[in-house]
């Protein structure tokens, strides 16, 4: 695999030295995955030149050598549509609040994706791919997978940095990180923040304290909208809560 990366005018503009780079990986893997990164950026001198390439598989350089590309799959991205599309989900809502209609709003995200896309791109360009993919809204469940993802990591953190602990979290916290995590507009960016914010920050600070060592079980709650971290055992006494 070896990203092309298409920025400012194009390579193509400038000359063909940079993504000629490209070519020997293509040629030494008999299968490739060719990646152009926010293509809308290149020069249309570079979409011209994909035409034949996404046409019949070969790319002509302008020293008329010709590079194949027919073991390769291409697959080109762009951010195009991209404030239509935050519009449309500016008063929609995912996560843990209200859900909304996915399979009608995807259909209007991708409908307005497409429609951005040709105001963009010439006909000729659009009608070479295969298929034109448009992600998805995260719905609930695809969140709780995000974080459970994002614990799990962390978890591997605390036994990479030898401080094995037991975490137990209560369903108001993982709401509580969820809601924090998750935006409208950009989905479960956000959700790596929330959990270093009210997780992983203050967990560090209680280790760096003693007041949480290897071997410790701990309940993790939510209390006035922070982490309460709590020992269990015979005492069931409080580790700490540090803001």
């Amino acid at each position: 695999h070896k990203e092309a990366q298409a920025e400012g005018r194009g390579v193509f503009a400038e000359g063909e030295g940079k993504i000629a780079r490209l070519f020997p990986q293509v040629k030494s893997h008999y299968l490739s995955i060719v990646l152009f990164d926010e293509v809308e950026k290149a020069h249309p001198k570079l979409w011209n030149a994909l035409l034949g390439l996404m046409e019949d598989g070969h790319l002509t350089l302008g020293n008329n050598k010709t590079v194949d590309f027919t073991r390769s799959i291409i697959v080109i991205t762009s951010n195009v549509g991209a404030s239509e599309m935050s519009e449309t989900l500016r008063h929609k809502t995912i996560g843990f609040e209200v859900e909304t209609d996915h399979a009608t709003l995807n259909k209007d995200i991708k409908a307005k994706a497409i429609d951005a896309a040709k105001e963009v791109f010439p006909y000729e360009f659009l009608n070479r791919f295969d298929d034109i993919i448009c992600f998805r809204v995260l719905t609930r469940d695809d969140l709780k997978r995000i974080l459970d993802l994002m614990l799990q990591d962390m978890y591997k953190r605390l036994l990479g940095a030898q401080v094995p602990i037991i975490l137990h979290y209560s369903t108001p916290f993982l709401s509580k990180l969820l809601k924090e995590g998750t935006d409208p507009q950009f989905g479960a960016r956000p959700m790596r923040r929330a959990v270093e914010h009210l997780l992983i920050a203050p967990l560090a600070r209680l280790i760096a304290s003693n007041q949480v060592k290897a071997g410790d079980v701990i309940s993790v709650k939510l209390k006035d909208g922070e982490a309460e971290f709590v020992k269990e055992g015979r005492d069931a006494k409080t580790a700490g809560l540090v803001k």
